[in-house]
């Protein structure tokens, strides 16, 4: 079928290697983009964490909804659970973010500093 001896991905890398790669490699090598790259790698857990805490704390459903259904009564509780512990989920998320971004100032200025 393929009159080719290379195949259209095998081009895309050699092409990819000989071009964007060197480019990539002296951006990577750059102190201060790696210092960015450092603080958002740190970033990356704690979004996730972050995310699942307001996913939580704030659940998809409408005031107006009604448990008529098994589905529906577990989204109610989940409501009403999420409003009596509204508190705990902002502390949560708050924490989250001032140790976050403290650890990323931190690691910022670290890959940023000379040796």
């Amino acid at each position: 079928m393929d009159t080719n001896s290379k195949g259209f991905m095998a081009k895309f890398q050699a092409v990819l290697e000989k071009y964007v790669v060197p480019v990539a490699t002296k951006i990577s090598q750059q102190r201060h983009l790696a210092a960015v790259r450092d603080g958002l790698t740190v970033l990356v857990p704690v979004t996730i964490i972050g995310g699942f805490a307001v996913l939580l704390a704030a659940p998809p459903v409408s005031a107006s909804m009604e448990p008529t259904n098994f589905l529906f009564q577990f989204l109610c509780a989940w409501r009403d659970w999420a409003a009596a512990n509204s508190a705990f989920f902002l502390a949560i998320i708050s924490s989250f973010a001032a140790r976050t971004l403290a650890s990323a100032s931190k690691a910022a200025l670290a890959a940023a500093s000379p040796a």
